[in-house]
């Protein structure tokens, strides 16, 4: 089987880098052709394989969990900070 390459220009990162995809190197669209090109680029190199539509609605479930439970901490730290400051 042959991978499809993905023709989207960018990617994010989910630590916030930019990445370019390197299928806009001179036009490769082979897999082997591509690695070899972008091997050559200066920076690092991201190699990803698209997720399905069951994968990312699991990612972004689990992403929502990771955000309400460190904005529960962020909350909890504030109110332990307030109530040792406030007098009693």
């Amino acid at each position: 089987m042959r991978k499809r390459i993905h023709l989207a220009p960018f990617a994010l990162t989910s630590d916030g880098h930019l990445i370019l995809n390197a299928a806009a190197l001179d036009g490769q669209i082979l897999p082997d052709a591509l690695l070899e090109r972008a091997l050559q680029q200066r920076g690092r190199l991201f190699v990803g394989i698209e997720l399905s539509a069951v994968e990312v609605s699991a990612a972004m479930k689990r992403t929502r969990d990771g955000i309400f439970e460190t904005a529960a901490y962020a909350v909890g730290a504030r109110q332990r900070r307030v109530r040792r400051v406030r007098p009693r």
